[in-house]
């Protein structure tokens, strides 16, 4: 028997960049959007979990972070449109985030969605010439989109040219805000598991500070004190995440993996030096399954269009060390309270 029960979303679920010109929300296509999720879920005859949290453009211009002028409208907005979908309120003052565990046969799962974009530094100015190089290269990567769709996954397959320095206001930058931070090491700390899976809507994995994408190896201090906070728990960590456009497995450390699959819909022509990276990258439309069995295993699993596995990895069982005593799904909010 197998189990699979989490769904995340944190990629371009609607853009809010029309924020900008008008506060009205698009409601014909939020309506559209939240009518078929939800008849997929009452439909469905499986036990299915929903967590999501935003990325850049959920929240407002292409890798924008705490220096948008309307945040507090896009986190209201998305914690509303999810708020009816899943059925509890997963936005706090300081972004949108949650953590849940729940138990499977006899394991413990401790699902964490962290907010990498409400109080992510802002980024410093760049050259204008950068500038103009990235709308360059942007108008040729949609040329290909657009005129070369039947390309094959080789001819895709190439590493991306390294992108502008970039760099940000604060000294020191941050990711996560302080009392997100906290909220994460308390709750690391306090409720015990057997395999932790993290949500983060960007790449942990990538550790190359010149590369221009966002990732959390751009903040070197930031990556380094959330891997020590993951392997102080000592336990088997699954980080998931997206933003790139290509699907990868990459081999964190002994206890942490990370799987990527991005996107659904939009793919991209290149993929990022990643010398953690366990597998060739997949370059074409793709979605992340993870596969857990019966006796702990773990099958993580990036899927094309067609539903065939293109890449794979599998770990080894996990072994139960918290007594199971109920089957519940349990939110943090709910076990502050008691």
């Amino acid at each position: 028997m197998l189990y699979r029960i989490i769904i995340y979303f944190y990629r371009r679920i609607r853009y809010n960049e029309q924020i900008e010109d008008s506060m009205r929300r698009n409601d014909d296509y939020e309506y559209l959007y939240y009518r078929h999720l939800r008849k997929f879920l009452h439909n469905s005859k499986k036990d299915i979990r929903i967590f999501a949290t935003y990325d850049d453009h959920d929240m407002g211009k292409d890798d924008i972070g705490t220096d948008y002028k309307f945040k507090h409208d896009s986190k209201k907005q998305f914690a509303q449109f999810w708020g009816k979908v899943t059925g509890r309120s997963i936005e706090r003052p300081d972004g949108i985030y949650e953590d849940a565990f729940f138990s499977v046969e006899n394991f413990r799962i401790h699902v964490i969605m962290v907010d990498t974009r409400f109080s992510r530094s802002a980024w410093a100015p760049i050259a204008l010439k950068f500038t103009i190089i990235k709308l360059i290269r942007l108008a040729f990567h949609f040329f290909q989109q657009f005129f070369f769709k039947s390309f094959s996954q080789r001819e895709f397959s190439k590493i991306c040219e390294p992108e502008h320095p970039r760099g940000f206001i604060d000294d020191p930058p941050h990711i996560l805000a302080e009392s997100q931070w906290q909220w994460l090491q308390h709750r690391l700390q306090n409720v015990q598991s057997d395999l932790i899976i993290v949500g983060s809507s960007i790449q942990v994995s990538r550790i190359n500070p010149n590369d221009g994408s966002e990732t959390w190896g751009l903040i070197p201090q930031e990556r380094a004190r959330l891997l020590r906070l993951l392997e102080n728990t000592q336990k088997r960590v699954l980080i998931l995440s997206g933003d790139v456009h290509y699907g990868e497995i990459a081999q964190i450390s002994p206890n942490i993996i990370e799987a990527t699959s991005s996107g659904l819909s939009e793919t991209w022509p290149c993929a990022h030096y990643n010398q953690l990276r366990l597998y060739p990258p997949f370059h074409q439309t793709n979605f992340g399954l993870i596969d857990l069995y019966h006796n702990g295993s773990i099958h993580i699993q990036i899927r094309n269009s067609s539903a065939s596995i293109v890449l794979q990895h599998f770990l080894p069982s996990l072994s139960p060390t918290v007594p199971v005593e109920e089957q519940s799904l349990c939110y943090s909010r709910d076990t502050e309270e008691q």
